[in-house]
Formats: C-alpha cells, sequence, structure tokens
C-alpha cells in the first residue's frame, strides 16, 4: 500500500503451511472452509496494517502494537462473522419463516423455501454492497479490488508485468470472492434439501450455520473449476452472475494503483 508521502511500502503474510502439510485437511470441500477462514483472518490484517500506514499518527506504541493489532484482527473476525450471521443467516431465514403465513406454498415446498431464503439473501447482500459503495473510501478500495484482478490477468497472459500491461486487462475475474459469495448463497438451496424443516424457527437458524463450513467448502471447489475451466460453456454459465456483481465490487484503477498491484503481485511471485 501506499504510505502519505506516496511510496509504497510492502507487509508479508503468510498462510498457515500446516494445511497443506496434512493430507485429510486438503481433501475436498475440507480445504475450501479452511481456506475461507484463513482468506479472512489474512485479509483482516492486510487491511489492519493497510490502516497503520494510512494514518501513522494513531499507530499504538511499539510495545504494545503486537497485542493491540491480534487483538483487534481477533475482534474483527468475530465481529464480521456474527455480521454476517445476522445478515445472511437469521434474516433472510425470519422474512422467509413469516411468508410462510401468507403463502402456503412455502410450507409445502422445501425446494421453494430454500430457494425464496437465498433470493433474500442476494438481496441484502445487493443492497449492502450497494450502500456501501456509495462511500468514498470503499470506492477507493473497490479501484484497488479492481487493480489486483488487472495485474493478475496481466500475469496469467504471460505478458510482462507493467502498469501499461495492467490497464488494458479486463476487472471482471472468474476466481473472485465476490463470486465465491453468490456460490454460497446459490448452494445453500441444495445443501438445506438435505436437512429435514424444522418447525422451531431457531432450531432451523440452528442447523444452516452447522452446515455453512460444507456450503462453504463446496462453492470453493466450484470457484477453482470456474477459474481453471473459463472456457467451459456450463461453468462459464454459472460464473456469470458473479461476474455482473464484481461491477459493484471492482472499479477502474488509476495506473498508480495499478503499480501498488503490480508490486504486491511480484512480491508474491518471489516467494514462490
Amino acid at each position: 500500500c501506499r504510505d502519505p508521502k506516496g511510496e509504497i511500502q510492502i507487509k508479508t503474510f503468510f498462510y498457515n503451511t500446516w494445511i497443506q502439510k496434512l493430507p485429510f485437511l486438503n481433501l475436498p470441500i475440507v480445504r475450501g472452509f479452511l481456506n475461507m477462514v484463513q482468506m479472512i483472518n489474512l485479509g483482516s490484517k492486510a487491511l489492519n496494517y493497510s490502516i497503520d500506514i494510512a494514518f501513522p499518527e494513531e499507530k499504538p506504541t511499539e510495545a504494545s502494537n503486537g497485542f493491540l493489532s491480534s487483538l483487534f484482527a481477533i475482534l474483527n473476525i468475530i465481529l464480521s462473522i456474527a455480521l454476517a450471521i445476522f445478515l445472511f443467516k437469521f434474516l433472510p431465514l425470519l422474512i422467509t419463516t413469516f411468508l410462510e403465513n401468507y403463502f402456503p406454498s412455502l410450507k409445502a415446498n422445501y425446494l421453494l423455501f430454500n430457494t425464496t431464503d437465498s433470493i433474500f439473501k442476494i438481496l441484502i447482500f445487493l443492497t449492502y454492497l450497494f450502500l456501501i459503495s456509495q462511500i468514498k473510501q470503499i470506492k477507493r478500495l473497490f479501484m484497488y479490488h479492481g487493480a489486483e484482478h488487472m495485474a493478475v490477468f496481466n500475469y496469467e497472459a504471460k505478458e510482462k508485468l507493467s502498469v501499461d500491461n495492467t490497464m488494458k486487462q479486463p476487472r471482471l475475474h472468474p476466481r473472485c470472492g465476490t463470486s465465491f459469495v453468490l456460490f454460497v448463497f446459490v448452494a445453500s438451496i441444495f445443501v438445506y434439501m438435505f436437512i429435514p424443516k424444522n418447525p422451531n424457527f431457531w432450531s432451523n437458524l440452528i442447523y444452516r450455520i452447522t452446515f455453512l463450513p460444507i456450503i462453504a467448502g463446496l462453492s470453493f471447489e466450484i470457484l477453482k473449476l470456474a477459474g481453471k475451466y473459463s472456457s467451459n460453456p456450463i461453468l462459464k454459465l454459472i460464473s456469470m452472475p458473479g461476474l455482473a456483481l464484481q461491477k459493484i465490487t471492482t472499479k477502474q484503477p488509476t495506473p498508480d494503483q495499478a503499480a501498488v498491484a503490480i508490486v504486491a503481485l511480484q512480491a508474491t511471485l518471489d516467494l514462490e
């Protein structure tokens, strides 16, 4: 990221390698959920680091910096998970359960019930993205998101990593985390079909939260396939909604932002 003087600063964060070393943790579905947890953790650490660089005058003293940063990262993850459960588990299920009183077909058809539940999840997610996209700082974050995708496309095209080459690349990428969220919503429709519906609202909610790791793992595998076989007509069709959603979560970056994305990508490649 850039500091207030405009210079690019680099800090490296690592995945926990024990996941790759233990074969049973690297199995399909299991690895997807563990990767999601690690991405949340690393993303939180990276955002905290960028805040420290952007606002050095508010940075804690050296003695307390490590402890406070770790504590803040843990609290941030807990609050993020709690907010996600409320917005995308509790609220959609509550609305759909309420509508059962007026639409008997929702009570009689479990597939329709789950589909309606997922539609509300998507609507809440779109509303959330639209609202935060109006914030100036988030708009800038989405521009960096676009720069990241374009730099990756530059690398995958086997062209020299440069600002000019990156700026001519598309910003919508099939392996984006935005697509992952949509895959989770859609996959939940079918996974929940294997969970007997409970007449008690809270029991239903607990079951759905319990199955979230399986849904996340399954969505991760779909995302990997969509990125690897992007030319496949079926996977291309599956990826289209996620790519469309990236028009909100990514914005056209400036050359300065593309330069930051290139430095970040190159630093990652140098570790391989």
